[in-house]
């Protein structure tokens, strides 16, 4: 098995080189440490300093949108390339293959979708992605590594951004192939989450796959179980894995 990259090497230039042009830096190395505090302030909002509730969009500016791109959008692309291979490809997939994103940030979880669909589907095969997100920033960054690495890596592939929240976002009913949400959830307000899963599955065309990844808040517990029988009485088979010792139950035959 060959090992997964964090970050593939047209994207990760892509972002080196807006940071150097946004913090006016000399080299790669000289952006990366004018960043580092941008970056720790990311990463105590993460975890030491994670509000609660959660407050407004975290990524204000390009400055910040950047510096989660190069220190944690590789995390997220590593990861879903390590799940996207667990969905079953369709058997008759219709075209455009279409793609949403909900809190899709700077992008590294819809760029992962992106290339596995490009491999796995027939060549040319047209894609579409509609990315939403609340941070003005993040989605600049996002539509600017779209154009950068789409020639020579998803050449079939259109993009439209929306700023909105995902409650806001009127996503048309059963109109998307495949709906990602990356890490979202955690960042809710637990009444919520279940509208949020519900408003998701509502985009799902027939037959479409729902990609939630989460953390495992242990504080929390098994925060997932309740959100994974609500999934269920969505209609949703719950494919795996979840964080439980019981097997995933299954529909009837």
């Amino acid at each position: 098995m060959q090992p997964i990259p964090f970050c593939p090497s047209d994207l990760e230039a892509h972002f080196l080189a807006a940071a150097q042009r946004e913090t006016r830096a000399s080299s790669d190395r000289d952006a990366i440490l004018r960043l580092l505090p941008d970056v720790r302030r990311l990463a105590d909002r993460f975890t030491t300093a994670r509000p609660d509730p959660t407050p407004e969009p975290y990524l204000r500016t390009t400055r910040q949108a950047l510096a989660y791109s190069l220190y944690f959008a590789p995390l997220t692309h590593a990861r879903m390339a390590f799940l996207l291979p667990e969905i079953p490809a369709p058997a008759a997939p219709s075209f455009p293959f279409r793609v949403l994103d909900l809190g899709a940030g700077t992008g590294a979880a819809a760029f992962a979708a992106l290339r596995h669909l490009a491999a796995a589907l027939p060549p040319a095969a047209p894609l579409s992605l509609d990315a939403v997100d609340t941070s003005r920033a993040a989605l600049r960054c996002l539509r600017d590594a779209f154009t950068a690495v789409r020639p020579a890596a998803i050449p079939s592939a259109l993009l439209r951004t929306h700023c909105a929240s995902l409650f806001d976002f009127d996503a048309p009913p059963a109109a998307y192939d495949l709906v990602l949400l990356h890490y979202v959830l955690n960042e809710l307000p637990p009444a919520r989450r279940p509208d949020a899963l519900a408003r998701a599955t509502r985009a799902l065309s027939p037959g479409g796959f729902l990609l939630v990844c989460e953390p495992l808040l242990r504080a929390e517990g098994d925060w997932l179980r309740p959100l994974r029988e609500h999934a269920r009485a969505l209609g949703l088979h719950v494919h795996g894995p979840c964080p439980h010792d019981a097997p995933c139950p299954r529909p009837p035959d």
